[in-house]
């Protein structure tokens, strides 16, 4: 076995970058109100950014 070979097998591994979701908010959560909000004006017929204003309203954002 070669020495390059030998000490490529002896180096530690990488390490792995951990779960990216714990760094950064998920996303999919805040698409998924905006899908709803959308929803809720077109079937009440009140803009969006109304509709937008009470649910942040109602979650306390």
């Amino acid at each position: 076995m070669k020495r390059r070979q030998k000490r490529r097998l002896n180096r530690r591994p990488k390490k792995r970058q951990k779960n990216r979701q714990k760094r950064r908010p998920n996303r999919t959560f805040v698409y998924s109100f905006e899908y709803e909000a959308r929803e809720i004006s077109k079937d009440l017929k009140i803009p969006l950014e109304k509709v937008e204003h009470i649910i942040k309203n109602e979650l306390n954002l």
